[in-house]
């Protein structure tokens, strides 16, 4: 590309990219997205968001999605403990 960002700071150089040259958009809603997906990034909101592996593989076994779960490619949660959720701060 014409600039270098390191992966970090590519949020904040699109924001201030996009304000510059579009400053009609909402800056608080994106400053809020950044703010969240920091968030996220540092597994704050995994209590709050994600559910716990107890209950992702409760709903593996729910009558209502049987017909999602038995479908090819489906992948259930493992016994093991490691969610598929694990992989986000990874």
């Amino acid at each position: 590309g014409m600039l270098q960002v390191p992966a970090y700071l590519y949020p904040w150089a699109l924001l201030v990219a996009l304000q510059i040259f579009m400053p009609q958009i909402s800056f608080v809603g994106h400053l809020s997205g950044i703010f969240v997906g920091t968030l996220q990034l540092y597994g704050v909101l995994d209590a709050l968001i994600l559910p716990s592996d107890e209950y992702l593989r409760a709903m593996d076994e729910w009558p209502s999605l049987q017909r999602i779960a038995a479908r090819e490619g489906y992948v259930r949660t493992p016994a093991d403990g490691s969610s598929s959720t694990s992989h986000v701060r990874d």
